[in-house]
């Protein structure tokens, strides 16, 4: 089972987004995002998670891709 796994990508990219350090939030909810049997709740956090970093980094059309897909 997986689970254990997107969990924890998920937990890591949440810390890294909520100490200031979207390079490293971004690797971890990218390869979560990666995932095609994701859970439906954890793809959507992550991408919306995915799409808040990129607004901060100016980056508008790859926000705006995942906050589409959120």
């Amino acid at each position: 089972e997986l689970l254990p796994l997107f969990d924890r990508l998920l937990t890591l990219g949440r810390h890294f987004q909520q100490i200031h350090r979207p390079q490293e939030a971004l690797h971890y909810l990218g390869r979560l995002a990666a995932f095609p049997e994701v859970p439906a709740a954890l793809a959507e956090e992550s991408q919306a998670r995915l799409g808040e970093i990129q607004l901060g980094r100016k980056r508008y059309r790859r926000a705006r891709k995942h906050l589409a897909i959120a």
